[in-house]
């Protein structure tokens, strides 16, 4: 038992680590960085973004005032790290090293507050958690393992509490945040009016769902800790984190704390969580004018949540949506509304923005990455013709998004510029680029909306809330239709003299529209859950929201209400007194700080970050491959806030002493990474004239070294994603063979071990355990260099190909392999993978066939008290048959024997999340038979075994490269 429980601890811990090593991708390499120099903190930028800096720079200066208060703590000097290169909103705070990522490009969303603002506030909340987390850089601990305790720590800090806090802060301490918009609330509201009450369990809530729709980690932390700031005072988290921080070894010292203080475990805090959204809903008066809003399909949602996203009529009766659910990826799909048969026109890949239509075209703007730098990518323009069933790319690495047809020749997008902005700009239906129109400096432009004739709309978000500007044509100056207002106005559609939006109010996503002309405000339509992604051809149609997905309805626009003015929209947990009297003291205006300093950021000086360190030692570089070896010693670990340098080195003692470095070299095209190792472990000596002992240690320390070079390649990132990998690895130790030959020993190995790995695989949809179509590719070679007398060289190929079942997320998978290693002096002892049930042996030549069928049996989404939730289990039905010739140790020594191996057998196997973490194992049971011909019944062929494993790159989104498997590691 105490073993199985240390190794759950390493295992969890392991993927912490990797999650705090964390490096995300790095900018070209010919760029030069700047930065921003203050008491607080410091920005790190590249050149050519000086204006955008120095607004976020003011951001986070106004947010140092505010949102440390709450929490009780006095923050260190932390670095940012800023990038205008990613068209991938986003914002990240990573421990190990300490610092902030943002990328400052916006997102194409409701939000009324400059997306720098928001980010700030977000992510400076993660910074004053963290730190307080981290506590005393001088306490023991952190002493002991430097910034990476943090992540054993981050163990019992749940991670609803980190994104729910820092969207409450959002919220709190601006004009606008998440919690005041109806869509990021929505799931749960529906859920509870829809069944009178959840019926499903605490755990389900906390960790998710293959079977429904689960709202994430970041919507159930805004209800719980909102929940708990209205109810006892945002005071309340800085004793759980405090306690994390210097308690880390009680057991679940953060819910500890939570209790002791409200009296309550979190899952009664949900419950009651539960009873007041309750409360909120039936304080919710529901107009009757949704009953007048016609279904466009009489479809019944069930429990795979399928959602018909920006629905557009065709004049000739067509629906055109892009699909969503559980079960597939998304899809653009024509359903003709006389017969109700739906057709899928075109699987796109990531989508950027929002889709438009007309009667014969789609238009969308489609996530593209590049060969190698992670932080430079691009928003390309995208077109289907419905009639020709071909989809066409309009625009080649660019940033464009938000296409919409102007007129027969033209289409408009909004642009986003070199250095942050944004402009309107048209192009023709090839893609050439025709004119521009300029954007006020200092907005952030959202959307844009055809009018009638040469008219067209933009919502822009501005410092003081959401406007939304008319333009007569191109070249026009535009004026101001509507706003500002602190109000998150979106989905804009223009019918018959009126521009149509959706805004929350009352807690929903409702309908409003501006007369053109007269600027007269109407409320147009409601249903229970809200409507959204508006459109307008001859009607009104929107998506009608609901607990299993939304539908497409045409809105009644006949019967409206004038409206002088918006309510103002109220946060769905009031803002507690705390909070609320620092938002009132405080003025969080962006302004300029006067200690700052603007200087050239020296790579070359900033070359090494050391930043944490561990009383062992082991190689941070093979975390993620789970190849890790632990020994007596210490290690030092750096990574610069660039990412473009990650080293470590380390002392170790097991039979004598070693000292280890080790570099990954990331700035360059080709990704470099090399270690040297000396000692730890003695050189070995094989063979030896006049002696029985084969194999026997040397008095000189090892030496070990390795040289690797990858050129990676992204050839395609849309619904196929697919990346070539090649490389050459030179590796060298100092272990002695004896070469009868020269009647010596060779006193050194190198080789060289050019590969090349490719994939193309299909999207994954939620509930899919495999790609459906897809293969991969690898080859690799071992050539020894100099001493082919010696050892000759070994090559291996593997192929993987994925194919669909005849089910639903069922998954066919091929596997072939084959491994060749040419006699020489000896031969190696190779890692590789033969068929179930049997053990490796010697060889000198090895193919392996391998069919795996593989097939969601249930989604239980069972909790075992707080030990264990079950959310799939996974049959999987396999065959393997293998092809050897193998070495075998016999009277005459070692000799050659071909053999066939063949095992058949099934695995069950759970999606498991153990104590409430948000980590997702995989355990089960492997079971077979091994098919003997010549003894075809044995009790002895049945095989079993136990399956645990845990895909850490899966936590992080990411598709694993196929890399090459290297054949130069022994087993003796």
């Amino acid at each position: 038992m105490w073993k199985k429980t240390v190794l759950f601890t390493v295992l969890l811990y392991a993927s912490q680590a990797y999650s705090q090593y964390y490096i995300t991708g790095q900018e070209p390499s010919n760029l030069r960085w700047h930065q921003i120099d203050s008491q607080d903190f410091r920005l790190i930028y590249t050149q050519g973004n000086d204006s955008l800096a120095t607004v976020f720079n003011d951001y986070i200066n106004s947010s140092l005032k505010t949102v440390p208060l709450t929490l009780n703590h006095t923050l260190s000097k932390f670095p940012v790290v800023f990038h205008s290169n990613s068209i991938l909103s986003n914002g990240y705070v990573s421990w190990a090293p300490k610092r902030m990522e943002v990328i400052s490009s916006h997102p194409f969303d409701a939000s009324p507050v400059p997306w720098l603002e928001h980010l700030a506030l977000h992510e400076l909340r993660h910074i004053v958690q963290l730190d307080k987390i981290y506590g005393d850089k001088f306490r023991f601990r952190n002493i002991v393992l430097g910034q990476q305790v943090i992540g054993f720590k981050l163990l019992f800090t749940p991670s609803w509490f980190l994104e729910g806090d820092a969207v409450y802060t959002e919220t709190a301490l601006s004009g606008w945040g998440r919690g005041q918009s109806a869509y990021f609330y929505r799931n749960l509201l529906a859920h509870i009016a829809t069944n009178n009450g959840s019926k499903y369990k605490y755990d389900k809530w906390l960790l998710g769902s293959f079977k429904h729709h689960i709202p994430n980690h970041y919507e159930f932390g805004y209800q719980m800790v909102g929940y708990v700031n209205q109810k006892y005072g945002s005071n309340i988290w800085s004793k759980g984190l405090k306690d994390v921080s210097k308690k880390p070894f009680l057991v679940a010292p953060f819910q500890k704390s939570l209790k002791k203080q409200t009296g309550l475990s979190t899952k009664k805090i949900f419950d009651e969580v539960l009873s007041y959204n309750d409360s909120i809903w039936k304080s919710i008066k529901v107009s009757d004018e949704e009953v007048t809003n016609i279904p466009l399909l009489n479809k019944e949602l069930k429990n795979n949540y399928i959602e018909y996203k920006y629905p557009f009529v065709t004049t000739n009766h067509g629906l055109i949506a892009l699909k969503t659910s559980l079960d597939k990826t998304p899809r653009f799909i024509k359903v003709d509304l006389n017969t109700k048969d739906e057709e899928t026109l075109y699987k796109p890949g990531y989508l950027t923005s929002r889709a438009s239509y007309n009667d014969s075209l789609i238009l969308w703007s489609e996530y593209r990455a590049l060969p190698r730098w992670e932080k430079l990518n691009y928003s390309e323009l995208w077109v289907y013709n419905i009639n020709k069933q071909k989809a066409t790319r309009i625009t080649d690495k660019t940033r464009y998004f938000n296409p919409i047809a102007y007129n027969d020749s033209t289409i408009l997008a909004i642009a986003n510029t070199p250095d942050g902005r944004e402009i309107i700009v048209s192009m023709s239906y090839q893609g050439i680029f025709k004119q521009k129109v300029k954007v006020t400096s200092g907005y952030e432009l959202k959307e844009i909306c055809k009018g009638p004739n040469t008219t067209f709309f933009a919502r822009y978000t501005t410092s003081k809330g959401a406007i939304i500007l008319r333009y007569n044509d191109i070249s026009a100056l535009p004026d101001t239709l509507l706003g500002p207002h602190l109000s998150d106005i979106a989905n804009l559609a223009y019918g018959n003299g009126w521009l149509y939006f959706t805004k929350t109010h009352n807690y929903i996503e409702k309908v409003f529209a501006i007369n053109v002309l007269t600027h007269s405000l109407v409320s147009v339509s409601n249903s229970s859950f809200g409507l959204g992604n508006l459109s307008y051809n001859k009607c009104l149609v929107a998506s009608a929201f609901s607990a299993l997905g939304s539908l497409p309805v045409r809105v009644n626009t006949s019967e409206t209400k004038n409206t002088e003015t918006f309510e103002k929209t109220r946060p769905y947990y009031p803002i507690d007194s705390v909070t609320l009297s620092v938002f009132n003291s405080k003025d969080i205006t962006a302004s300029s700080a006067t200690d700052t300093t603007i200087s050239k950021y020296s790579n070359l000086r900033n070359l090494f970050n050391f930043h944490s360190w561990a009383p062992i030692y082991f190689n941070p570089s093979d975390v993620s491959s789970g190849l890790v070896e632990l020994y007596p010693g210490a290690t030092i670990l750096s990574q610069n806030l660039t990412s473009s340098l990650v080293t470590s080195v380390g002392y170790s003692y097991s039979k004598t002493h070693g000292i280890h470095a080790h570099a990954e070299w990331l700035k360059w095209y080709p990704k470099i990474r090399a270690g040297v190792s000396y000692g730890n472990q003695y050189s070995t000596a094989v063979g030896k004239p006049n002696e029985y002992t084969l194999f026997s240690e040397t008095n000189r320390p090892l030496f070990r070294a390795n040289l690797r070079v990858d050129v990676p390649y992204i050839v395609s990132s849309g619904n196929i994603i697919s990346r070539v990998n090649a490389g050459l690895q030179l590796l060298y130790n100092n272990n002695w063979h004896w070469n009868n030959e020269a009647n010596d020993y060779q006193k050194w190995q190198a080789n060289v071990a050019p590969y090349i790995s490719f994939y193309a695989l299909s999207r994954m949809a939620t509930r899919d355990i495999r790609p459906r179509l897809g293969f991969q590719f690898n080859m690799s070679r071992l050539e020894p260099v100099f001493s082919s007398n010696i050892f000759g060289p070994i090559t291996q190929v593997r192929t993987w190909g994925y194919l669909p079942g005849v089910g639903s997320n069922h998954s066919l998978l091929i596997g072939f392999s084959a491994l060749f290693q040419k006699e020489a002096k000896y031969i190696r002892s190779l890692q590789y993978t033969t068929a179930r049930g049997y053990k490796t042996s010697p060889i000198k030549k090895h193919n392996l066939l391998t069919a795996d069928y593989t097939f969601p049996i249930i989604y239980p989404d069972l909790a075992i008290g707080p030990i264990a939730y079950i959310k799939r289990l996974i049959g999987n039905i396999f065959s393997d048959n293998a092809w050897q010739s193998a070495y075998f140790n016999s009277n005459q020594g070692l000799t050659l024997q071909q053999k066939a191996l063949h095992s058949v057998g099934i695995e069950i196997i759970a999606d498991i999340n153990f104590l409430r973490t948000p980590y997702l194992f995989r355990v089960g049971y492997s079971g077979g038979y091994r098919v003997d011909k010549t003894n075809l019944i044995n009790s002895n062929n049945i095989f079993h075994g136990v399956i645990l494993s845990m895909d850490i790159n899966s936590i992080t989104g990411y598709i694993p490269s196929a890399h090459a498997i290297y054949l130069n590691q022994k087993q003796r």
